[in-house]
């Protein structure tokens, strides 16, 4: 075996690698959210689509993993798309506890700039009151958000630390 193939076969790219932590088959009995959540741990990194980091996120599997990717991606594209509507992605990663964030304080800065601006100038009012409400603590500081305060103001507050959906673990 060459040099190189010793080196990529050692190099960690799914969350099973960097975790240490093999999850055990399912079982047809599982549900489809335990099923999918246990394939995208060993799926590797780099081919994870918006609706993989979504899932992920949405659940908190791998978040230290996928957080720092799906800031890139939302930073391109801050209403990327997985599945079920525009910003879905960043209804997840607004959801994720702030104890998510301590590595990633630059990341996080940029995306709140990245989010002040399309609060500011938002591509549709209804685009913009639609992810407001699905994204819960979006517009309210208090709950961890990214936007500042005066981008804050010209979204709805909706959210209290006790309001937030419960998460169900996929284990």
């Amino acid at each position: 075996m060459r040099d190189t193939e010793t080196h990529e076969s050692n190099h960690v790219t799914t969350i099973e690698q960097l975790e240490r932590d093999v999850w055990p088959d399912p079982g047809p009995e599982a549900t489809f959210l335990i099923r999918r959540c246990t394939d995208l741990r060993r799926k590797p990194l780099a081919e994870f689509t918006v609706e993989d980091l979504r899932i992920m996120l949405g659940q908190e599997i791998g978040v230290p993993a996928l957080l720092a990717r799906a800031v890139q991606v939302l930073l391109s594209d801050p209403l990327a798309e997985g599945d079920y509507y525009p910003g879905d992605l960043l209804s997840n990663v607004l959801r994720l506890p702030d104890s998510a964030w301590p590595s990633l304080r630059a990341e996080r800065q940029r995306l709140a700039t990245v989010l002040a601006e399309l609060v500011a100038s938002p591509p549709s009012p209804t685009l913009t009151s639609s992810l407001a409400t699905r994204t819960d603590c979006f517009a309210t500081p208090s709950c961890g958000s990214l936007v500042d305060e005066s981008a804050a103001a010209r979204l709805p507050a909706r959210c209290s630390r006790g309001s937030m959906p419960p998460r169900s673990d996929p284990r």
